[in-house]
C-alpha cells in the first residue's frame, strides 16, 4: 500500500521535477531580453547595495585631477536607500558644502551641477534586468556547463532572432570587455570600488558582485560550443594571478570577523572562478602553472580542516559546507577534461577528500536536516571527485581504496538514518560503501568494446580477453576489500564489528536495484568469506564464527527473497539458459529493460556496468557451446560487441521512464545468472551442519538464520534435509538451542511435520520447554486432521497433568478440558456437527485409555480426580461437564451397538474394544453417567449365544454400572440373573472375575440370595471329591477341565459374594466359618507336592487372588510357607504367577487407597496421594499398606533373583513387578538400586529401556544411595551378563557410558561418577594377587577397561587421575608377572590365575596407550597430575576413533593360549 497517492508512477514529486517535465516557459516575461543580450556585462548582475556603502574617509579626502568619460555628457546618481531625507532638502548649495574635497573635485571636472532631480533612488536602464537576475545575500549563481547544445536559432519574443554564433561572439566580446576593466584596476592606483574591496592592510580583493558576474560571463562563453577562447587567454592569466592572490589575502587576513567571513567567501567564489577559467582556457600551457592549481586546493584543505573546527558552531558550520560545496562543484569536471595532473597534486586531493567522506564529527553534533543536507551535498562531491580520479587514473585505485579502508572504523556504529546516506526509494547506506560501489562500476570493458573494429577477425577475442583482464582486477579489489575488513574484524571483533555489519547491510540494501549491479559482485566476494570462516582447518572464536553466521543469515535471506520472489520460469542460470534456448531472447529482453531503466536514470556508468555483466554470461554461454557449434548455436558474444559497434550514438531512442518495480523481476532473472544466487545451497548445508556442532551460541543463530528462511516460505522445513537435522537438534541439551527449534517449527504451523520429533522433549528437564511443547502439542491438536496425530499428542498433553509444576499441569488440564469438554455447543441446529465432534473425541479418549498402562492410569486420574470434581470446577463448568459427559456417553453406547450390527472385521473388533474399555472407565466414574436405557441397549449381547471378545467388557460395564443404578424391574433382574448363572461355566477366568460380582449384586438387588447359594454349592459338592483325593492321594488327581473350572468358580464366589456367617451359607461350609477361609483351605490342599504341576500352578494363583481380595489371609502360615517354598523351588512359571498376583494385589490396594482418599488430592504426586490415603483411614488402610510392604520384604531378594534372570519373560514380569513396588515406596531404594544398574547393562533393549527409565527416576530422588550402590551394581552386572553372554560379557562396553549419562549430568556430579569408578578400580585391584587371581577379579577388570574406553572425559584432569591409578596398579603387575616367569620352569604350563594377571596387566597397559593415543597426549603428564593447572585444560579434539574391544579380544586370546615358551619379555612387558 503507497505512503502517499503516485508513489509507484511516473507523476512527479516535488516541484523541481515537474518543471524538468513540464517547463512553464509560458510564464516567463520576455520583455527585457533584448536589453540582456545588448549589455551582457552591465545587465548580467545588478549593483550590489554594498558597493554604495560609505567608503574610507581618507579616500574622500583626496584631491587629485580627475579624467572623467567624455562620453558622459551628464552622470546620473542613485541616491543611496539609508539616506533618503536628501531627498526632501531643496538647498542645492547646503548640498555641495557638505560634500567631500573628492565630491566636489569631481562637480568641477564635469562643469554641472548636481540637482534634485539627477539623483534617483532606480536607474531605467536596469529596471527591466533587475526584474529578471536578482541577487539578495550574495547567493551564488547556479552554473551550467552543458555543452551538448546544438547549433540553432534563438528567437526572442517575436521580432528579435540571433544566430548562435553570433551570440558566442557577443559573449567573447563582453567577457574581453569586463576583464579588460578588471586587470586594468588592477594595476590602477585607484580602483573601482564596485569591483574591489578595500581592506584595512591597503590590500584589495575583488567584490563578490564582480566575481559573480566574472562567474556568469564566463558560463555564457562556456554554454556556447563555437566559443573561441584563444583570445581571452593573457586576460584569464592576468585574472588568474588576481584570483590567487585573493585566495593569499584572505588566508592571511586579521581577525576581525565581518571581514574574515566576506574574504572566506571571496576566496571560494575565486576558487570557483579559478576552475572555471580553466574549463575555459582548455589545454593551453599558460594557465598551467602549478600554484595557480595548488593555491586554490591548498585553500579547499585548509577548509576541510576548518570545518573540523566548526562543529560546535552549526550556523557557521553550515556557511562554510556550502561555500565549500561552491569551490568544488566543477573539479570532477576539470579531471575529467585535464590531460595530465601531478602526483603531489592527485594524492593531496585523495587524501583530503577521504578524510572528509569518512570524517563523522558532523553526524555527531549534527540535530537539524538543513545541516545534514549541506554536508551531503559536499560529501557526494567529494565521492564524485574520487569517482573520476579512479575512473581516469588507474595507477591510483589502489590508493583511494587503500586510504577509505584506513578509515573504516569510523563508520557509524549505529545504523540511525542520520548518519547514513539517503539513496533513491528510501534507502540509507554508508558514504564508504556509495564510494566503493561507484569506483568499481568504471572497471568494465565497454568503452574499449565500442571503440573496436568489427572487421578485424580476431575482435571477439579481443573483447573477451579485455574482459577477462578487467574482471579479474574488479575480483582483485573484491577481495582486496573482503580480506581487510574481515582480517580487521577477526584481529579486533568488538572494535570492527560494526564495520562488516555496515558493508553487508549497505551491499544487501543495495542489491536489487540494477544501478547498484557491483553489489552483487562485492556481496559474493564476502558471502565466500564468511563461509570459509567456519572451515575447521582454520578455526576462529565463537564470537566471531556467531556474527559470521548473523552476517550470512541476513545474506541468506536476502538471497532466498530474491529467489522467491522470481517465478520459476525466469530462475534462469547458465546450464538452464544454455539447455533451453528458447528462453534466452526473455533473458536478453530483462538486460534491455533494465538498460533503459538505467539510461532513464542518467546511470551511464552503472549501464555500461551491467553490459560487462550481459557479456559475461554470453561469453560463457558460448565456452558451453563450443562443441556445439556444429549443431548451428551462434556465436551469442559476436552478435552484442557486433550490435553495440554499430549502434549509431547520434540516434537517440526515445525512451520511456521506468520506475524501479517495473525492472524488478527482471533484474532478479539477471541475478539468477551471477553468482551471488549459487552459493544459497552451500549456505543452508553450513547452516545445517552448524545444527550438528556442541557450541550452543552458534546453534541458536543457525536457528535464527533457518527461522528467517521459512518465514518466507515455510516449505523449506520440509525439506528431508532440514527435516532430519531439526530432528537431531531436538535431542540437543541445552534449553535456549531446543527454545530456538521450537519456536522455528512453530513456524506457519511447521510443527505439523515434527510431532514426533518435538515431543522427545515433552519431558525436559526445562520448564520453559516443556510449556512450549505443552502449548505446541494443544495447536497441533486443533490443527491436524490426523486421528492418530491427534492420538499421540493428546497422550504426550495427559502426561503432563503429573508434571512437578503446578503451572504446566493447570495448563495440561485445561488443555483437555477446552478439547473433550467445553468444545461441545448446546444448540440442537448443530446435532450433526455435534455428532461428529463427539466421535472425533471418543475415538481420540479410547485410544489414549488402551494406548498404554500408564496412559490408562492417567486417563482415570484426570477423569477422577479432575474433571469430575466438582471442588475444582465453578458451578456452571461443572455443569457443563456432567452435561458433556452424557452426551458423550449416549454417542458411545450408540456407536458400540452400532458397531456390534456391522459386518465384523479387524478394524471393526479393535474400535469396538477400545469404546468398550472407554465405556468401563465411564462407568467406573464417582459420577454415574450410564443410564438404565444404556444398560437395556446393551442387554441382548449378554444374552447372545454368540462367542465374543467384547462379552468381558460388557460384564464389565454391567458390573460396574449395577452398583450405582436401582430401580430396575424384578423381571429384568431375574432374566439378567438366569442368564449370567447359566453362563458361568462357560466364561473363562477374566469373564468369571466380572460375572461373579454382577451377580452377587443383582441378587442383592432382588434380596434373595438362593439362587448364587444354590449354584456354590453345586460347585462346592463337585469339587468336594477333588479334594478327599488330594489329601489322601495327590498325585492320583488327574488333569481336567471340570477340575480347572471348579477351581476358578470356586475361589470367585469366595473373593466376590460375601455369604452370611451363619444362614443360608453354602454345603460343606461350617457355621462359623466364612466362605473364603473355607475354600483357601481347599486350594491349599490342591497346592500339596505330588499334584500335578498344573493343578498346583492354577492352585496358588486362585489362592494368591484369594489372598489379594481377603488381605488377613497372607498372615496365614500355611499360605506363607508355600509361597516360601515355591520362590525357593525351581518352578518358574509359579514364581510368575505368585509375581503377577502380587502385581494385581498392590495396583487394587492402591487403587483402593485413591479412591477412600478422595479426589482432592495432587495428581502431580500420585504416590504420595496413596500414602495421604493410608493416613486417612486407620484401619483398612494400613492393613492393606502393611501386609503389602510385608510381602515385598519377605520377598525382596526372590523377585530381584528373577529379574537378572537369563529368561526375558520371566525377567519382564519381575521387573514390572519392581517398579511397582519403587514408584509405590513399600521398600527401602537401597536394596533395589544394584539390581537396576545391573538391568541397565541388559543385552535385551526391552529390559534396558526399562531399567534406565527406573535409575533416571531414583537418581532423581536418592541421588546419594544411587552412588553409594554402584560399586555393588557393577559386581552384580558382571555377573549377569556372564549369565546373559557367557565368554562375551565384557563386549557389553556401553554399560558406563550409559551410567555416565544418567549419573553425570552435571559438572558436580561428573566429579563424583569419576570418583566412584576410580574407588571401583580401587577395590578389584585390592583383589590380585601377585601369584594369580581369580577369574571373577579378571572378569570384572576387563568388564570395567572395556567401558571405560567409550567414557568421555570433560578435562584433562579426570582422565589422567583415572590413568593414574591404571598405570601404577599396571607397573606392579608387572613386576609380578616378570617374577613368577622367572620362578617358572620352560616346560610348566602357566597357571589359570597367573594368565588371569597376564591378561590384567595387558588390558591395563592397552586401555593406558589407547588414551594416549587417543587424545595425542604425552605419557609425562600421567604422573604429573597438578588438579590447578589440568583441571581448567580440555582435551584435544579426538583425531580417529579407534575400537578398543578389538584389542581385547587379542589380549584374552593370548593370555589363554601362552606357557612360559611363548611368552617372551617383549610380548608381556
Amino acid at each position: 500500500m503507497s505512503s502517499f497517492p503516485g508513489e509507484n508512477t511516473d507523476i512527479p514529486k516535488r516541484l523541481l521535477e515537474a518543471l524538468e517535465s513540464q517547463p512553464l516557459n509560458h510564464l516567463i516575461p520576455k520583455a527585457g531580453l533584448f536589453d540582456i543580450i545588448g549589455t551582457t556585462v552591465r545587465a548580467s548582475m545588478p549593483s550590489d547595495r554594498s558597493a554604495f556603502s560609505t567608503p574610507l574617509q581618507e579616500v574622500l579626502n583626496q584631491s587629485r585631477g580627475i579624467n572623467l568619460d567624455p562620453r558622459k555628457s551628464k552622470y546620473v546618481f542613485r541616491r543611496p536607500k539609508n539616506n533618503i531625507t536628501m531627498a526632501q532638502s531643496s538647498s542645492t548649495k547646503k548640498i555641495i558644502e557638505d560634500l567631500s574635497p573628492l565630491a566636489k573635485e569631481c562637480l568641477a571636472a564635469t562643469g554641472c551641477e548636481v540637482n534634485h532631480e539627477d539623483i534617483k533612488f532606480r536607474l531605467e536602464s536596469q529596471e527591466n534586468h533587475n526584474l529578471k537576475h536578482k541577487l539578495e545575500n550574495n547567493d551564488t549563481i547556479p552554473l551550467n556547463f552543458n555543452r551538448d547544445t546544438k547549433m540553432k536559432k534563438v528567437k526572442i519574443e517575436s521580432s528579435v532572432t540571433v544566430n548562435q554564433a553570433a551570440l558566442a561572439k557577443r559573449y567573447i566580446e563582453d567577457l574581453i570587455i569586463f576583464l579588460d576593466e578588471v586587470v586594468k584596476d588592477f594595476s590602477a592606483e585607484w580602483r573601482n570600488i564596485e569591483h574591489w574591496y578595500s581592506l584595512p592592510n591597503k590590500n584589495f580583493v575583488l567584490t563578490e558582485t564582480c566575481i559573480a558576474k566574472l562567474q556568469i560571463s564566463m558560463n555564457n562563453v562556456l554554454a556556447t560550443p563555437t566559443a573561441n577562447t584563444t583570445t581571452t587567454i593573457e586576460r584569464l592569466v592576468k585574472l588568474l594571478d588576481i584570483l590567487v592572490l585573493n585566495i593569499k589575502i584572505s588566508e592571511e587576513f586579521g581577525t576581525n570577523d565581518s571581514q574574515k567571513d566576506l574574504l572566506n567567501r571571496v576566496a571560494h567564489a575565486s576558487v570557483s572562478l579559478i576552475f572555471t577559467i580553466f574549463l575555459l582556457a582548455g589545454d593551453d600551457k599558460r594557465i598551467s602553472l602549478e600554484h595557480y592549481l595548488l593555491t586554490p586546493l591548498d585553500f579547499v584543505e585548509t577548509s576541510f580542516k576548518k570545518i573540523k573546527h566548526l562543529l560546535s558552531d552549526q550556523e557557521s558550520l553550515k556557511n562554510e559546507l556550502n561555500l565549500l560545496h561552491q569551490s568544488i562543484l566543477l573539479l570532477p569536471l576539470y579531471i575529467n577534461r585535464r590531460p595530465f595532473l601531478d602526483k603531489g597534486i592527485i594524492t593531496k586531493l585523495i587524501y583530503t577528500f577521504t578524510d572528509f567522506i569518512m570524517e563523522n564529527g558532523i553526524d555527531v553534533v549534527n540535530n537539524s536536516l538543513s545541516l545534514q543536507y549541506c554536508k551531503d551535498k559536499v560529501t557526494s562531491m567529494s565521492i564524485d571527485i574520487l569517482v573520476s580520479l579512479f575512473a581516469k587514473l588507474p595507477d591510483q585505485r589502489e590508493l583511494i581504496i587503500e586510504e577509505l579502508l584506513s578509515n573504516v572504523e569510523k563508520l557509524p556504529t549505529k545504523r540511525i538514518q542520520k548518519k547514513l546516506k539517503k539513496l533513491d526509494n528510501e534507502i540509507y547506506v554508508t558514504d564508504f560503501t556509495v564510494a566503493i560501489l561507484l569506483f568499481l562500476q568504471n572497471i568494465n570493458c565497454y568503452h574499449y568494446a565500442k571503440t573496436i573494429s568489427v572487421s578485424d577477425n580476431g575482435f571477439v577475442t579481443a573483447v573477451a580477453e579485455k574482459h577477462i583482464e578487467e574482471t579479474r582486477i574488479l575480483n582483485a579489489f573484491a577481495s582486496h576489500l573482503t580480506e581487510s575488513i574481515f582480517d580487521r574484524f577477526v584481529k579486533s571483533t568488538s572494535g570492527y564489528r560494526h564495520v562488516i555489519e555496515n558493508y553487508v547491510l549497505d551491499l544487501l540494501a543495495l542489491l536489487p536495484y540494477p544501478q547498484w549491479c557491483v553489489a552483487q559482485d562485492l556481496l559474493t566476494s564476502m558471502t565466500r568469506k564468511l563461509l570459509l570462516a567456519f572451515d575447521p582447518s582454520h578455526p576462529h572464536s565463537t564470537s566471531v564464527e556467531t556474527i559470521c553466521l548473523h552476517l550470512l543469515g541476513s545474506i541468506g535471506l536476502s538471497i532466498f527473497e530474491i529467489k522467491c520472489s522470481t517465478n520459476p520460469e525466469n530462475a534462469n542460470n547458465l546450464v538452464k539458459l544454455f539447455n533451453s534456448p528458447n528462453h534466452l531472447p526473455f533473458f536478453l529482453k530483462s538486460f534491455e529493460k533494465c538498460s533503459e531503466y538505467l539510461c532513464g536514470l542518467g546511470k551511464q556508468s552503472a549501464n555500461r556496468y551491467l553490459w560487462h555483466k550481459k557479456l559475461a554470461i554470453l561469453l560463457k554461454l558460448d565456452e558451453y557451446g563450443t562443441d556445439a557449434q556444429a549443431e548451428g548455436k551462434s556465436n551469442l558474444s559476436y552478435q552484442e560487441i557486433k550490435n553495440l559497434v554499430e549502434q549509431n550514438p547520434n540516434h537517440s531512442k526515445t525512451m520511456t521512464k521506468l520506475n524501479v518495480s517495473e525492472v524488478r523481476n527482471d533484474y532478479f532473472s539477471i541475478l539468477h545468472a551471477l553468482e551471488l544466487l549459487q552459493l544459497y545451497e552451500p549456505y543452508l548445508k553450513l547452516i545445517l551442519s552448524i545444527l550438528g556442532k556442541d557450541k550452543v551460541k552458534l546453534k541458536s543463530t543457525a536457528i535464527k538464520c533457518l527461522s528467517l528462511i521459512a518465514n518466507e516460505d515455510q516449505n523449506v522445513l520440509k525439506t528431508p534435509m532440514v527435516k532430519n537435522t531439526i530432528g537431531r537438534t531436538l535431542k540437543d541439551s541445552s534449553a535456549s538451542v531446543k527454545a530456538a527449534v521450537l519456536d522455528l517449527i512453530s513456524i506457519g504451523s511447521s510443527y505439523l511435520q515434527y510431532y514426533q520429533q518435538l515431543n522427545i522433549n515433552y519431558d525436559d528437564e526445562s520448564i520453559s520447554i516443556r510449556k512450549q511443547v505443552l502449548k505446541i502439542n494443544g495447536s497441533i491438536y486443533d490443527e491436524t486432521d490426523s486421528l492418530d496425530v491427534k492420538i499421540f499428542v493428546a497422550s504426550k498433553i495427559l502426561s503432563k497433568i503429573e508434571d512437578e509444576e503446578d503451572n504446566i499441569i493447570e495448563i495440561a488440564r485445561n488443555m483437555l478440558l477446552e478439547r473433550w469438554i467445553l468444545s461441545m455447543k448446546d444448540e440442537e441446529s448443530l446435532l450433526d456437527q455435534c455428532s461428529d465432534l463427539c466421535n472425533d473425541i471418543l475415538s481420540v479418549m479410547s485410544n489414549i485409555a488402551t494406548l498404554n498402562s500408564k496412559c490408562s492410569q492417567l486417563f482415570e486420574c484426570y477423569l477422577n480426580f479432575y474433571l469430575l470434581n466438582e471442588q475444582m470446577h465453578s458451578q456452571n463448568t461443572y455443569e457443563r461437564i456432567m452435561k458433556s459427559f452424557r452426551k458423550l456417553t449416549d454417542h458411545l453406547v450408540q456407536h458400540v451397538v452400532e458397531l456390534q450390527s456391522m459386518e465384523v472385521h479387524e478394524k471393526t473388533n479393535s474400535t469396538k474394544q477400545k469404546l468398550l474399555i472407554l465405556l468401563s472407565k465411564f462407568s467406573d466414574c464417582s459420577a454415574t453417567f450410564i443410564t438404565k436405557d444404556h444398560i437395556i441397549a446393551l442387554y441382548p449381547y449378554i444374552a447372545s449365544d454368540e462367542k465374543s471378545e467384547w462379552q468381558f467388557h460388557i460384564l464389565r460395564v454391567f458390573n460396574r454400572t449395577m452398583q450405582h443404578l436401582s430401580n430396575f424391574k424384578p423381571k429384568f433382574l431375574c432374566d439378567l440373573e438366569t442368564t449370567l448363572l447359566s453362563r458361568l461355566p462357560r466364561m473363562n477366568v477374566k469373564e468369571i472375575g466380572e460375572a461373579m460380582p454382577l451377580i452377587w449384586c443383582i441378587a442383592t438387588s432382588r434380596k434373595d440370595t438362593g439362587r448364587v447359594t444354590k449354584a456354590c454349592s453345586s460347585c462346592f459338592q463337585h469339587l468336594t471329591p477333588y479334594i478327599n483325593q488330594a489329601n489322601k492321594n495327590p498325585g492320583s488327581i488327574t488333569v481336567e477341565s471340570k477340575l480347572q473350572r471348579l477351581i476358578y468358580l470356586s475361589a470367585a464366589f469366595a473373593r466376590f459374594c460375601k455369604f452370611p456367617r451363619k444362614e443360608s451359607k453354602p454345603i460343606h461350609v461350617q457355621d462359623d466359618e466364612p466362605v473364603h477361609e473355607y475354600v483357601a483351605k481347599c486350594l491349599l490342599l490342591l497346592s500339596r507336592p505330588g499334584t500335578p504341576h498344573v493343578i498346583r500352578r492354577i492352585s496358588i494363583k486362585a489362592l494368591t487372588q484369594l489372598c489379594g481380595d481377603h488381605p488377613k489371609l497372607f498372615n496365614s502360615k500355611h499360605i506363607l510357607n508355600l509361597l516360601d517354598e515355591e520362590f525357593e523351588s525351581t518352578n518358574m512359571d509359579i514364581k510368575l504367577v505368585i509375581l503377577e498376583s502380587f502385581y494385581d494385589f498392590f495396583v487394587a490396594e492402591e487403587h483402593k487407597s485413591l479412591k477412600q482418599s478422595g479426589v482432592n488430592v495432587s495428581i502431580s504426586s500420585h504416590v504420595a496421594s496413596g500414602k495421604q490415603s493410608s493416613k486417612k483411614n486407620k484401619k483398612e488402610s494400613i492393613s492393606g499398606d502393611g501386609i503389602c510392604a510385608a510381602l515385598v520384604t519377605r520377598f525382596l531378594k526372590h523377585l530381584l533373583k528373577i529379574c537378572l534372570s537369563p529368561d526375558i519373560r520371566s525377567s519382564l514380569v519381575a521387573v514390572r513387578l519392581l517398579k511397582l513396588i519403587l514408584q509405590y515406596g513399600y521398600t527401602n531404594p537401597s536394596h533395589c538400586i544394584p539390581t537396576v544398574i545391573a538391568l541397565t547393562g541388559s543385552t535385551n533393549r526391552y529390559l534396558h529401556a526399562i531399567g534406565t527409565e527406573v535409575l533416571n527416576e531414583l537418581f532423581e530422588k536418592y541421588e546419594t544411595m544411587v552412588f553409594a550402590g554402584i560399586s555393588q551394581g557393577v559386581k552384580i552386572t558382571v555377573e549377569y551378563l556372564k549369565t546373559l553372554e557367557e565368554n562375551d560379557y565384557y563386549k557389553n562396553n556401553t554399560f558406563l557410558k550409559n551410567l555416565q549419562i544418567i549419573m553425570g549430568n552435571s559438572k558436580k556430579n561428573s566429579t563424583k561418577f569419576f570418583k566412584c569408578l576410580t574407588r571401583i578400580l580401587k577395590l578389584y585391584f585390592s583383589q590380585i594377587v601377585a601369584s594369580g587371581t581369580e577369574s571373577e577379579t579378571k572378569e570384572g577388570i576387563l568388564f570395567l577397561t572395556n567401558n571405560i574406553s567409550e567414557l568421555k572425559f570433560s578435562s584433562q584432569y579426570e582422565l589422567m587421575c583415572l590413568l593414574k591409578v591404571i598405570d601404577l596398579e599396571s607397573a606392579q603387575l608387572e613386576d609380578a608377572i616378570s617374577d613368577n616367569l622367572e620362578q617358572k620352569e620352560e616346560s610348566v604350563q602357566l597357571d589359570k590365575k597367573v594368565r588371569n594377571n597376564i591378561a590384567i596387566q595387558f588390558s591395563l597397559q592397552a586401555l593406558k596407550e589407547f588414551f594416549l593415543s587417543l587424545y595425542g597426549l604425552k605419557p609425562d603428564l600421567i604422573g604429573e597430575v597438578e588438579e590447578s593447572e589440568l583441571r581448567i585444560k580440555l582435551l584435544p579434539p579426538i583425531s580417529a576413533q579407534s575400537r578398543f574391544g578389538e584389542k581385547l579380544n587379542i589380549i584374552i586370546a593370548q593370555a589363554d593360549k601362552h606357557n612360559p615358551n611363548d611368552l617372551s619379555a617383549k610380548e608381556l612387558l
